[in-house]
């Protein structure tokens, strides 16, 4: 009897175990403890990117579901000869173009990024022009061209500036005087404020010549004699006054400044021209022989009577040297 009462309480004892075996998992299962929860997708923060060799940036990824029980990513480069990954971290090696892949490790689900990769910056250190000093007059324009240091940097851009605006203005170089007075004309890099700069002086508008005349048309001189011309610009107030003055015959009559000095007996043209417009004026010019003096005179008698009356007697003048340009006595009675 007492062993058939063990042998029960051992199948009681066997059976109670077993259906709180049973009841421990029926819970679990209601839970979900224990669950894997697959991944369903990925994206990245970014579809392209553009960079410089040897600069660098960070892709994110997004797994899908949030509560995925694996969220391992793999990274891969198209090609690593332009742009490598590690971690997400994309480096720019060379100029070109890669696709940077994201690949989950559950499920195997992947999304790109399309990566351009630019010429490694090369920065401005410095810029210069072709003048550093300029003079225009009032609407005139002229050209300054810059020059970047290294010739290869990569910003190439300059914005220019003028001191007054209103002495001078200045268009992608060009540079237009607006009124007298000066002005700095600056050029400068974008990248850095490098500067380079030229001083503008602006003088008045130039008033062309029109014309030029001479106080006189003709001229008479002995040979060594001189005489000063003078000339007149048209308009009086034209920029250039310079004048340049010729002869036709320096052997006859030469010119300096306008003084006309006679070398010999002939005919000469003056002529007095403009530096602007080579507007011309002329003076013809006669020389005559220099004067030759009477140095003596004598007479053919020293002494004469006459009888009272019509009684007439003739003297007769002779004047050294016989060359001598007068040759007309004059005779007084005393």
């Amino acid at each position: 009897m007492r062993k058939q009462f063990c042998y029960l309480m051992a199948v009681i004892a066997a059976l109670s175990l077993g259906l709180v075996s049973c009841g421990g998992g029926g819970g679990n299962n209601n839970n979900g403890g224990g669950q894997t929860v697959s991944v369903t997708g990925v994206s990245l923060n970014k579809n392209t990117m553009t960079l410089n060799a040897g600069s660098s940036e960070t892709l994110s990824p997004t797994i899908t579901p949030s509560n995925a029980t694996n969220k391992g990513v793999t990274w891969t480069s198209s090609n690593d000869a332009i742009a490598s990954v590690s971690g997400g971290r994309v480096t720019g090696v060379a100029q070109g173009e890669t696709t940077i892949t994201v690949r989950t490790n559950d499920g195997g689900h992947t999304a790109t990024c399309s990566v351009t990769v630019n010429p490694a910056t090369v920065p401005v250190t410095g810029v210069s022009l072709n003048k550093n000093t300029m003079t225009l007059t009032v609407g005139g324009t002229e050209q300054l061209t810059h020059t970047i240091q290294p010739p290869n940097a990569t910003n190439q851009n300059v914005t220019w500036e003028t001191s007054s605006s209103a002495v001078a203005t200045v268009s992608n170089g060009i540079v237009t005087a607006i009124a007298q007075g000066s002005a700095a004309i600056t050029v400068k890099t974008v990248d850095s404020n490098h500067t380079a700069t030229c001083a503008v002086t602006v003088n008045p508008a130039t008033v062309p010549v029109t014309g030029v005349s001479l106080n006189k048309n003709t001229m008479t001189l002995t040979v060594g004699g001189t005489e000063q011309l003078t000339h007149a610009i048209q308009p009086a107030n034209a920029t250039n006054q310079s004048v340049t003055w010729e002869t036709s015959s320096s052997a006859v009559a030469t010119v300096a400044n306008g003084l006309v000095t006679a070398i010999a007996p002939g005919s000469a043209t003056i002529t007095v021209r403009t530096s602007d417009g080579n507007h011309t004026a002329i003076c013809n010019v006669s020389v005559a022989p220099a004067p030759i003096a009477v140095s003596n005179i004598t007479l053919n008698k020293n002494t004469m009577t006459l009888a009272a009356g019509d009684a007439t007697g003739a003297l007769v003048p002779t004047i050294a040297p016989i060359n001598a340009t007068n040759q007309i006595p004059k005779f007084r009675i005393f």
